[in-house]
Parts: structure tokens; C-alpha cells; sequence
């Protein structure tokens, strides 16, 4: 995972990751990057399922560390120069300049996935628990749109989510954001 020197407003501080304001900053540079290389770009989006019941059954604070869980999860698992920033609530978004294809945004996502859900979360003094991650993977081509991309991202993550949760859904970067059709990868029941 890379770190940029972004500052500590930039950081999320439960999880210890970028929060929105920070990976703005560091989204910009990665996308410059990307046009002068004439390479594309891969975003990952990232929800815990069913996290709403997490709170729900064992309150606020094991919903806390579930959370830094995941996160730790997320930077242990991201590529040499990739980075991940909590995107919202449940939400994550990895930004891997790493990956070349759809195919390597996918087996990255995959292995993610793959790892949160063989991993029971260990939380003090409960029952280690079992939690399982659904994500969505867009690129923004180069020049491409930020803005389009994270809509593309977004509705793979939805469509992984409606097909029932646990998986990773690459969106087809050629659709336009109306009509997003994706490749399942990894689908397995959740």
C-alpha cells in the first residue's frame, strides 16, 4: 500500500485508511498519472454485507471493529501501489493503479473478497465472527471521467448485492452508465 503524505484530516480515523476528503487528492494524481501513461485506471467499490445487522446484534462497537477488521483486511491484501480509503459508512473504494485489465481488477477484487470471508473477524470478549464482502470494479479510461467511473463502480457493486451478495461484479467499461452490464467473478453464495 502506498502512502502519499496525505495529511491527517485526509484520514479516517477508526479505520486508519484515507476518508473521501483524502483519496479526492490522491484520485486527481493517479488519474494524471494514468493519462500521461495512457493507462487505465481501476476502482473497486466495497461493502460489508448485511453490516446493518452487525450494529443491530452486537451494537456500535463490535460494528467498529469489524470495520477496522476489514480495513486492515483491505491494506493487507492491496498490491504495491494500490491504496483503499473508507468511502462511507460500510463503504470502500480501492484505487489500484497496479492493475493493467479487467481480468487483473477482478482476480485483485477476487482475492480481496476471498479473504475477508475465509477470516472469522476476532472481537473481544464475543464470538469471532464471520463476515463476507461484495465489490464492484470500474475503470476510469484514460482522460476518461472520475464522475461516470465512480457511477459504473457503484452500479457493479449494486448488481453484485442483487445477485446475492459475497462477489465481485467487473462492470463492462465499453457500457455507458444507463445500461452497466458486468462479469461476475468469484460468485458465490452469501
Amino acid at each position: 500500500m502506498v502512502s502519499l503524505g496525505v495529511n491527517r484530516i485526509g484520514m479516517d480515523v477508526l479505520t486508519g485508511l484515507y476518508n473521501r476528503r483524502g483519496v479526492d487528492g490522491l484520485l486527481k494524481r493517479e488519474l494524471a498519472a494514468a493519462s500521461r501513461r495512457r493507462s487505465t485506471l481501476w476502482l473497486a467499490l466495497v461493502d460489508i454485507d448485511h453490516f446493518k445487522r452487525v450494529n443491530d446484534c452486537f451494537g456500535h462497537q463490535i460494528g467498529d471493529c469489524t470495520l477496522r477488521q476489514v480495513a486492515q483486511e483491505l491494506r493487507d491484501q492491496a498490491r504495491e501501489g494500490d491504496f483503499a480509503a473508507r468511502w462511507g459508512g460500510e463503504e470502500f473504494l480501492l484505487v489500484m493503479p497496479s492493475c493493467s485489465d479487467a481480468e487483473g481488477a477482478g482476480v485483485a477484487a477476487e482475492r480481496m473478497r476471498g479473504a475477508i470471508a475465509a477470516r472469522e473477524l476476532a472481537l473481544a470478549g464475543a464470538t469471532p465472527l464471520a463476515v463476507t464482502i461484495s465489490i464492484g470494479v470500474a475503470s476510469v479510461p484514460p482522460d476518461g471521467d472520475l464522475d461516470a467511473a465512480l457511477g459504473r463502480v457503484d452500479q457493479a457493486l449494486y448488481r453484485a448485492k442483487s445477485a446475492g451478495r459475497n462477489r465481485v461484479v467487473v462492470a463492462n467499461e465499453a457500457t455507458d452508465i444507463g445500461a452497466c452490464s458486468a462479469t461476475d467473478v468469484g460468485a458465490t453464495a452469501g
